[in-house]
Protein backbone atom coordinates (compact mmCIF):
# COMPACT_ATOMS: atom_id res chain seq x y z
CA UNK A 1 0.00 0.00 0.00
CA UNK A 2 1.39 3.42 -1.24
CA UNK A 3 1.60 6.01 1.47
CA UNK A 4 -1.33 8.58 1.36
CA UNK A 5 -3.61 6.27 -0.28
CA UNK A 6 -7.08 5.79 0.67
CA UNK A 7 -7.41 1.81 -0.34
CA UNK A 8 -8.45 -0.27 1.89
CA UNK A 9 -7.57 -3.74 3.28
CA UNK A 10 -10.51 -5.95 2.93
CA UNK A 11 -11.71 -8.42 5.17
CA UNK A 12 -10.74 -12.18 6.07
CA UNK A 13 -13.31 -14.00 4.28
CA UNK A 14 -14.12 -17.50 5.46
CA UNK A 15 -14.14 -20.46 2.62
CA UNK A 16 -17.00 -20.72 0.76
CA UNK A 17 -19.62 -23.28 2.44
CA UNK A 18 -22.57 -25.32 0.47
CA UNK A 19 -26.01 -24.62 1.14
CA UNK A 20 -27.07 -27.65 4.37
CA UNK A 21 -23.34 -27.72 5.44
CA UNK A 22 -21.30 -25.67 8.12
CA UNK A 23 -17.85 -25.05 7.95
CA UNK A 24 -15.53 -27.93 9.44
CA UNK A 25 -19.11 -30.31 8.96
CA UNK A 26 -16.22 -32.70 6.99
CA UNK A 27 -13.38 -33.00 9.34
CA UNK A 28 -16.53 -33.71 12.09
CA UNK A 29 -17.79 -36.62 10.09
CA UNK A 30 -14.65 -37.47 9.20
CA UNK A 31 -13.54 -37.67 12.90
CA UNK A 32 -16.85 -39.62 14.26
CA UNK A 33 -16.19 -41.85 11.12
CA UNK A 34 -12.29 -42.28 12.37
CA UNK A 35 -13.20 -42.28 15.77
CA UNK A 36 -16.47 -45.41 15.68
CA UNK A 37 -14.07 -47.27 13.38
CA UNK A 38 -11.44 -47.05 16.40
CA UNK A 39 -13.95 -47.88 18.82
CA UNK A 40 -14.77 -50.94 16.83
CA UNK A 41 -11.09 -51.82 16.44
CA UNK A 42 -10.29 -51.62 20.29
CA UNK A 43 -13.57 -54.08 20.79
CA UNK A 44 -12.54 -56.61 18.10
CA UNK A 45 -8.92 -56.17 19.87
CA UNK A 46 -10.55 -57.61 23.36
CA UNK A 47 -12.54 -60.35 21.61
CA UNK A 48 -8.79 -62.00 20.22
CA UNK A 49 -7.66 -60.70 24.14
CA UNK A 50 -10.35 -63.01 25.70
CA UNK A 51 -9.76 -65.89 22.86
CA UNK A 52 -6.06 -65.72 23.71
CA UNK A 53 -6.99 -65.85 27.27
CA UNK A 54 -9.39 -68.32 26.99
CA UNK A 55 -7.06 -70.83 24.82
CA UNK A 56 -4.17 -70.18 27.21
CA UNK A 57 -5.96 -71.55 30.07
CA UNK A 58 -6.76 -74.33 28.11
CA UNK A 59 -3.39 -75.32 27.26
CA UNK A 60 -2.47 -75.01 30.86
CA UNK A 61 -5.08 -77.28 31.95
CA UNK A 62 -4.48 -79.71 29.32
CA UNK A 63 -0.74 -79.56 30.48
CA UNK A 64 -1.13 -79.10 34.10
CA UNK A 65 0.53 -82.58 35.30
CA UNK A 66 2.54 -83.05 32.31
CA UNK A 67 1.68 -83.71 28.39
CA UNK A 68 3.25 -84.48 24.93
CA UNK A 69 3.67 -81.21 23.59
CA UNK A 70 3.09 -81.64 20.04
CA UNK A 71 -0.27 -82.25 20.89
CA UNK A 72 -1.05 -78.91 22.10
CA UNK A 73 1.70 -76.92 19.78
CA UNK A 74 -0.93 -76.34 17.24
CA UNK A 75 -3.72 -74.86 19.83
CA UNK A 76 -0.68 -72.75 21.89
CA UNK A 77 0.27 -70.98 18.48
CA UNK A 78 -3.53 -69.99 17.68
CA UNK A 79 -3.35 -68.88 21.63
CA UNK A 80 0.06 -67.19 20.52
CA UNK A 81 -1.23 -65.49 17.31
CA UNK A 82 -4.85 -64.40 18.88
CA UNK A 83 -2.98 -62.50 21.23
CA UNK A 84 -0.27 -60.16 18.52
CA UNK A 85 -3.64 -59.83 16.64
CA UNK A 86 -5.16 -58.66 20.07
CA UNK A 87 -2.44 -55.96 20.57
CA UNK A 88 -2.23 -54.98 17.20
CA UNK A 89 -5.86 -54.50 17.16
CA UNK A 90 -5.76 -52.55 20.04
CA UNK A 91 -2.52 -49.78 19.02
CA UNK A 92 -4.96 -49.23 15.23
CA UNK A 93 -8.00 -48.32 17.72
CA UNK A 94 -5.96 -46.02 20.06
CA UNK A 95 -4.78 -44.37 16.57
CA UNK A 96 -8.22 -44.23 15.34
CA UNK A 97 -9.47 -42.60 18.40
CA UNK A 98 -6.87 -39.76 18.53
CA UNK A 99 -7.39 -39.19 14.72
CA UNK A 100 -10.73 -38.74 15.60
CA UNK A 101 -10.12 -36.40 17.94
CA UNK A 102 -7.40 -34.28 16.45
CA UNK A 103 -9.56 -33.94 13.60
CA UNK A 104 -13.21 -33.50 15.63
CA UNK A 105 -10.85 -30.53 17.35
CA UNK A 106 -10.24 -29.20 13.65
CA UNK A 107 -13.40 -29.22 12.68
CA UNK A 108 -14.82 -27.51 15.55
CA UNK A 109 -12.13 -24.76 14.87
CA UNK A 110 -13.11 -24.45 11.51
CA UNK A 111 -17.29 -23.65 12.96
CA UNK A 112 -15.58 -21.01 15.48
CA UNK A 113 -16.42 -17.33 14.66
CA UNK A 114 -14.08 -15.02 12.66
CA UNK A 115 -13.84 -11.35 13.44
CA UNK A 116 -11.43 -9.11 11.12
CA UNK A 117 -11.17 -5.58 12.01
CA UNK A 118 -10.32 -3.91 8.72
CA UNK A 119 -8.63 -0.09 8.78
CA UNK A 120 -10.44 2.01 6.33
CA UNK A 121 -10.14 5.61 5.81
CA UNK A 122 -11.11 7.94 8.50
CA UNK A 123 -11.35 4.87 11.25
CA UNK A 124 -11.93 1.39 10.19
CA UNK A 125 -14.76 -1.39 10.79
CA UNK A 126 -15.71 -4.50 12.09
CA UNK A 127 -16.38 -7.65 9.80
CA UNK A 128 -17.93 -10.96 11.58
CA UNK A 129 -18.79 -14.16 10.55
CA UNK A 130 -19.84 -17.11 12.04
CA UNK A 131 -22.21 -20.23 11.66
CA UNK A 132 -24.67 -22.04 13.91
Amino acid sequence: MVAGSTAAIGPSVAPPVRDGESAGSGKKVAALVTGGAGLIAIATGAYFGRKASRIGDEVTRTCKDGCDWSLVADRDAEGRSAERTQWILYGVGAAGLVTGGVLYFLGARDHAKRVAIVPRTGGGAVTWTATW
